[in-house]
């Protein structure tokens, strides 16, 4: 079973993200709120993907944290914002391991987001 690790500091949106994950067969791991929590997350019980915001509590946001995801463990990660999907795609990079979703979610994107890993 694929393990994804929610990193979102609004408690009713990561609970809602942990239901559809479960729901769609999957297990939820976390959430945590902070680019930092989710580095120590990855290190402690290694996720198959990463549910990320953008915008998210701590010193490091998650562009900083899904990069340093991805360079230490090599880690998938799908980055979620309201923001400019052309703003945030030029600070992603040409990452292939990092990818992103706008808000408000498609969840029929998402999931297929998931399933490809």
């Amino acid at each position: 079973m694929k393990r994804i690790l929610i990193v979102e500091d609004e408690v009713i949106t990561a609970m809602n993200l942990a239901d559809l994950i479960e729901m769609w067969g999957f297990e939820p791991q976390g959430p945590v709120a902070s680019g930092e929590e989710a580095l120590n997350a990855v290190r402690e019980g290694p996720a198959d993907l990463v549910l990320m915001d953008v915008k998210i509590k701590g010193e490091m946001g998650g562009i900083e944290a899904a990069r340093k995801i991805e360079a230490e463990f090599g880690t998938p990660v799908i980055l979620m914002s309201g923001y400019s999907e052309n703003l945030i795609l030029g600070q992603i990079g040409e990452s292939a391991n990092i990818r992103y979703i706008s808000k408000p979610l498609d969840l029929g994107k998402l999931k297929r987001m998931i399933e490809a890993g």
